[in-house]
């Protein structure tokens, strides 16, 4: 707000060339900018908006704000207290779809299946039919003593009942019925005979596993029954002793005594570091001009030897007799010095020619 804006309110209020102003609105009118206008009024002279941003709750996914803009975006389930409806025990989200029998459809869920209009004359007899009493008197007798009965109807077919079986029901034959009359006369049995029923009903079962075992052992086999082990009976407990290891120690590897053959054999050989050999040790032989750290073996050495004499005659084809010859004077030397001086230099290239 500006003081040229104060001014023409005020203004508005007090027309004409008589106006006339407060105390309070003079104060106004004479500040010199807004800020000294927002003192005077009471709010703050630095102008700052202390608004709160209005925000929204959390989960509500359907408004959106932009600045001062609300927008409305779509309502889903998710946004719902309540997002699904219960049909017959059935819960269906709201926006789904729900099938429902419908009368003379195909569907499978059709009610009563497909639907056909009945005849005049299939509606009279169903007309007819409700007048039929519920029940019909009729004359039942019963025919047979031992065996199968037959229940013989006067006006209709005869039933049969047949003897009963353990895979058929029926009637108890004759033969049977005497038998379980003998069997009610039986005495009870003693208490002795109780016990051991007891006793028995208290083993423990064997498992499929071990029944699989037993019904793969011949009706009459015979099973051999072990008396003793290692001369032991009972409970036995054994020791490293009862199955021939009485030498044997549970010792670690690293506390593992070595045997006197072993270490016999142990001494016989050499060390990796530093080693002596004794006898006539034979190595690989290197190739020629191996300048490597393998062992020079004796077939080397003759052969280096021979290449570095090569087709010298035999007054020098040692060392000696070289030293000997340079020793009897410079005329040799001087004469090879010579001699080499007329040969062509290698780094020449053939251009001292």
């Amino acid at each position: 707000i500006t003081s040229d804006q104060i001014r023409t309110s005020i203004g508005t209020i007090v027309t004409g060339s008589a106006q006339i102003a407060t105390t309070f609105a003079q104060t106004i009118l004479d500040d010199a900018d807004a800020g000294t206008v927002r003192t005077t009024i009471g709010v703050d002279a630095a102008g700052t908006d202390n608004s709160t941003d209005v925000t929204i709750a959390a989960g509500k996914d359907y408004v959106t704000i932009s600045g001062q803009e609300l927008t409305l975006g779509a309502i889903n389930n998710d946004d719902l207290t309540n997002s699904a409806i219960t049909i017959d025990g059935v819960s269906t989200s709201l926006g789904g779809s729900v099938t429902t029998l419908q009368l003379g459809s195909t569907s499978s869920t059709a009610l009563a299946g497909n639907t056909t209009t009945i005849t005049g004359g299939q509606a009279s007899a169903i007309i007819a039919n409700t007048a039929k009493l519920t029940n019909v008197s009729t004359n039942l007798t019963i025919t047979g003593t031992d065996g199968a009965r037959t229940i013989v109807s006067s006006d209709g077919t005869d039933a049969v009942i047949p003897i009963a079986t353990t895979v058929v029901s029926g009637v108890m034959s004759k033969a049977i019925f005497d038998e379980h009359t003998a069997n009610n006369a039986k005495t009870g049995i003693t208490s002795g005979q109780a016990s051991a029923i007891t006793a028995n009903t208290a083993k423990i079962s064997y498992n499929s596993t071990a029944s699989t075992k037993l019904a793969t052992i011949a009706e009459g086999a015979e099973v051999n029954v072990v008396d003793s082990v290692a001369g032991k009976t009972g409970v036995v407990s054994l020791v490293k002793g009862d199955v021939g290891l009485g030498n044997v120690d549970n010792t670690a590897d690293s506390a593992k005594p070595v045997s006197t053959a072993g270490q016999t054999a142990l001494n016989l050989k050499a060390n990796l570091a530093s080693p002596t050999f004794t006898g006539v040790p034979i190595s690989t032989t290197p190739a020629d001009n191996d300048n490597s750290t393998k062992i020079a073996t004796t077939a080397f050495v003759m052969r280096e030897v021979s290449d570095l004499i090569g087709g010298a005659g035999a007054a020098f084809d040692t060392l000696l007799e070289i030293s000997a010859s340079i020793a009897n004077g410079d005329s040799d030397v001087v004469a090879l010095t010579t001699t080499v001086g007329t040969k062509l230099a290698k780094s020449s290239n053939l251009s001292d020619l």
